[in-house]
Formats: structure tokens, sequence, C-alpha cells
């Protein structure tokens, strides 16, 4: 085996990727202490389920970049209401960039004649000719390349429920505090990072591309436009640019099946409304005050501006045919009084999300793909995910249904699923 310089030898220079859960621009999959990884791609924790953003309502709603990988660093994880103050940016490797720096790349001295003057690069760091190649000292073994990425998804702190499917091959990207609002707008970071993956090379081999936006703009940006800044919000013109953006997305497949996923109803009484976006920190608690007290906190009110959203959201992929639009709040809800069912409330009054894992389970009743990922017995590891969660919760004001018929009984269940 040739001799190698000390200069391009293996295992100098290069970024780490292993930055833990709360390095803000990292797609590491190691999660940081005390979280437990759920798959490759993801570090859920189970107690980090609906903690409120903090930072200005600007940086919440619409201009506000997180590329953590890791489940509660986006701000609306699902347990307590401590403010969550931005992480950091990571200098390390992404899986998805480029290294930071690199002992290769390192020039080597120009002008006068050398032993190693005819020698390349890509030469020395070829391997030596045979199977049997013997490692260098300090390199480890071969690595097998993860499964190209085949399904992807890319939302709002509502996208991390499919976290809970464990695959190497699917991905879930949760972005912090996102809006649909900063997603239609050019120059937008949340935008440009989906199109560069997506134009990149771990899109070459996509199937399929979910989006989760919307419940930013429609269950809390609504109430900071028209009580702090005094105006209203355009839900119409947003729900028409942000189906635009994903329309326009181009994929190396014109096969890859795209589809928006609808916002969800409130699941929240109207007492809790301005309480709740005092908790969040979207309102000062005088502010929050003033919308207990108007027609916006009552049930109906809200639930009609969901609809309204998601109606025009529907109107815009059927006029681009090339999205698909789907909701679960027919199932989610009672037809009569708009009111979430019980299975998918949270155990705090607060908390504007929805309870993941029976969430889950609705969802793989709608689309047969996507419970073609799921192993056998994945119910069960729901089961214990929500168990898990709940016990982070000591101080809830009420008991979950699924803990006395489980999550599967919680949502197949009629009598249940009548409450």
């Amino acid at each position: 085996m040739a001799y190698r310089p000390p200069h391009l030898r293996r295992g100098g220079g290069g970024g780490s990727n292993n930055t833990g859960r709360n390095d803000s621009d990292s797609y590491s999959s190691t999660g940081g202490s005390g979280s437990r990884p759920l798959s490759r791609w993801s570090n859920v924790s189970t107690s980090t389920r609906d903690t409120p953003p903090s930072s200005s309502h600007q940086q919440r709603y619409s201009h506000t970049n997180s590329n953590s990988r890791s489940y509660g660093s986006d701000g609306y994880s699902r347990s307590g209401f401590q403010p969550q103050s931005s992480s950091s940016y990571s200098n390390g490797v992404s899986r998805y960039g480029e290294s930071s720096s690199s002992s290769a790349s390192r020039s080597r001295p120009a002008g006068g004649t050398s032993r190693w003057a005819n020698v390349t690069d890509a030469s020395l760091r070829a391997p030596a000719p045979g199977p049997g190649r013997r490692r260098r000292p300090g390199e480890g073994p071969p690595s097998t390349p993860p499964p190209p990425i085949k399904v992807a998804f890319f939302g709002d702190s509502f996208v991390r429920l499919f976290g809970l499917i464990e695959r190497p091959d699917v991905m879930v990207r949760g972005f912090k505090g996102a809006s649909a609002k900063g997603l239609g707008r050019e120059g937008n970071e949340n935008r440009d990072t989906i199109r560069n993956f997506v134009d990149g090379p771990t899109g070459k081999h996509l199937e399929r591309l979910v989006f989760v936006f919307g419940s930013v703009d429609v269950h809390l940006s609504f109430y900071y436009t028209k009580y702090v800044k005094g105006q209203d919000i355009d839900l119409d013109d947003i729900a028409e640019k942000y189906v635009d953006f994903v329309a326009d997305l181009s994929t190396a497949d014109s096969s890859v099946k795209k589809t928006i996923v609808g916002v969800y109803f409130s699941p929240l009484a109207d007492a809790d409304v301005g309480p709740s976006l005092a908790s969040y920190g979207s309102l000062t608690e005088e502010q929050a005050a003033l919308v207990s007290g108007s027609h916006d906190a009552e049930l109906r009110n809200r639930q009609e501006r969901v609809l309204a959203f998601n109606n025009a959201v529907r109107k815009r992929c059927e006029e681009r045919g090339c999205v698909q639009y789907e909701d679960i709040n027919d199932v989610m809800t009672d037809s009569e009084t708009y009111e979430i069912k019980d299975a998918y409330k949270d155990v705090s009054n607060h908390n504007i999300h929805i309870v993941w894992e029976t969430t889950l389970l609705l969802w793989l009743d709608r689309w047969s793909w996507l419970k073609d990922l799921t192993p056998p017995g994945f119910s069960e590891g729901l089961q214990r995910t929500l168990e898990t969660y709940l016990k982070t919760k000591p101080w809830a004001e009420r008991t979950h249904v699924a803990e006395t018929v489980g999550v599967d009984g919680a949502v197949h269940d009629k009598k249940v699923n009548q409450m």
C-alpha cells in the first residue's frame, strides 16, 4: 500500500454531527440527555409536547426557522407551559449539507518539486485493488449507507405526531412556530429549506410529500393580528399562497404525491382560550382577557374559522390539480357541537394540541399507505408512549380515556368514541 502523506490521512478536520437534541441547525438523529429516540430521524421525548414558544411574535409566527430534528425543540412540545429559548445554530456536519471543514481541502504548498508532485488526492484516496483491502490504522469498519428517504413530512408542531412511526426512510421535519403565511413568502427560510431538500440529492427517491401548516395562523396569529396589530388576517390569501408553494415544488419524479393536511379543530373550551394564548406567550394577560370576553373565543366561531381556512386550501388544491387535501376533523369532532371528542383532547386545559397517539391511529385508518409503514403491534407501542407522556402530567385536570380502554379502544370503540 502506497505511503500517504500526513495532510491527506483520514481522521483530521471535519465537524461533528452529534449536536444533541437542542441544536437548531442539525439533522442529527442522536438525542440529548433524557431523550428517547424513536427512530433514526427523530428524538421524540414524550415529556416535551406542549411547551409554548418564546421570543417575539414575528419570530414565532413568520420568520423563525428551526432546523432541529429533535422533538420538543420547536417550541410547541406537548407538556408544560414554561417558555423555551431558541436554540443556537450548530456548525457541525449535517447529513444533508456540506462539512464545515475537511483535512483533505487543505492546499499543498505551491512550486518546487516533490516526490508527491504527480500524485493526486483521488489516487491517494482510492482503495487498493482487490476485495480484501486492509483498513488503515484508525479507520472504522465499513458503514452501510441509510436507505433513501421515500416519505417526507413538513409542518409546524402538529406534524410531529407522525414521528411516532419508526422508519429510516420516513422523515418528519417540524419548524419552530412556522406559519403557512411565512411559507408562502419568497425569502422565507423554512420555504428555502424545504426547496433545498426536495431539489437536492435527498429528494431523488421521494414518493410522497406531506405538509402540515396553518395551525399557527388560525389558532394563534389570528388573535395577535387582531388584538395587537388591530388588523384582520387574510386567511384566504394565506391558503392560496401556501398551496401554490407546495404545488410549484419541483421534484425529481413527477409522480411524487403531494398532500396538505388541514388544520385541526380547536380542542379548547371557551373559557380556556384567553388563558391559553397568555400561556403560550401570544398575548399579554390584558390582551388575552379581551379575547375571553369576545365572540372570537366562542367554540363555533373558532371552528368556523378553521373550516374557512381549510375550505380555501381545499379549493386551491382542486384548482392546481397536483396537490391532494386531507383532514380528519369529521371523525374527531361531534358534528352538532363542533367539540373535539375526548379521545383526542389533551389532559391539560390550555394545550392547543391534539393527542398524538389517538390522532395517528385515525390517519392510519385513513391512509393505507401509512399503515403499511408500521410494524405489527404498533398500536401497543402507542399505548406505551401515551402512558409515558401522561406520567409527566401529574397535575393534569382530568384523566384520558385511553388510560381505561387503551389507545385503540379510545379510537375504535363506538361507545367510547361518542364521548
